[in-house]
């Protein structure tokens, strides 16, 4: 299981075929058994806060 905040700035992830577009103070909770990519959509940089837990 992956828990993402983000602290500054934006953040695509993508899950499967779900686009999520994530700004400050959005967070996300997704298995890290799904496939699954990231991005920085913006020209600025972002912070995340990212957990990942081998066990659910």
């Amino acid at each position: 299981m992956s828990f993402v905040t983000v602290l500054r700035g934006q953040l695509e992830f993508v899950v499967e075929d779900a686009h999520y577009f994530l700004g400050e103070g959005d967070s996300l909770t997704v298995s890290s058994r799904i496939p699954h990519t990231w991005r920085n959509p913006a020209a600025q940089e972002a912070e995340v806060l990212w957990v990942t837990s081998p066990f659910l």
